[in-house]
């Protein structure tokens, strides 16, 4: 218990049912960080030590409030990323293009997207894949920080998701976004042994 409560972030006691992306992420996570194995997770993270690592981190607590399923942060933001777990959730978060969210994407949104993405802004679709921009956005915010996005391999339909929106991002930001296979890193483990 104290080593979990080393992890930061506000872990909950228990899971309100176990098929949620919180109790998947700390199935998955935890023996990844007992063993120190976390650089499994894609190529890219092969040279990284991870100095600290959490789940349920929100990065900018004051405004934007965008909180990942878990994180691990190296010694420059460029070797750090922070994951979205999806389970048994159908689809990403949306939301409405209400005047609180129009607000919001007007004071820290927009200019983002104006430098991440390579096309016009009618092709975004914004408000409907919400949750998924909130998160890309945070590869610029925070300087290079990859941003994965976690889930087994019965949810190719997220994939496919995620495909048609990351295209939709400049080639320059394009590396930091991982779509990562939950049964790819098992194999590999497994194989590895």
């Amino acid at each position: 218990q104290d080593w979990m409560n080393s992890l930061g972030g506000e872990l909950r006691d228990d899971f309100a049912y176990m098929t949620s992306s919180q109790a998947f992420a700390v199935n998955f996570f935890t023996p990844l960080i007992v063993e120190d194995q976390l650089n499994l997770l894609s190529d890219s993270f092969k040279e990284f030590v991870f100095h600290e690592k959490g789940f349920e981190k929100v990065i900018d607590p004051k405004d934007e409030k965008t909180q990942f399923d878990f994180y691990a942060c190296g010694k420059e933001k460029s070797e750090s990323f922070s994951v979205e777990v999806k389970y048994s959730e159908s689809e990403f978060g949306y939301t409405h293009e209400d005047a609180r969210h129009l607000d919001k994407f007007n004071r820290i949104y927009m200019e983002h997207m104006v430098n991440l993405t390579c096309v016009d802004e009618k092709e975004w679709q914004f408000f409907e894949y919400y949750q998924v921009w909130r998160n890309l956005i945070y590869t610029i915010l925070n300087k290079g920080q990859h941003i994965c996005f976690l889930f087994p391999a019965f949810r190719k339909d997220l994939k496919e998701i995620l495909d048609t929106i990351i295209i939709k991002c400049k080639e320059e930001y394009r590396p930091y976004f991982h779509v990562i296979i939950a049964d790819d890193v098992v194999n590999k483990i497994i194989t590895d042994n």
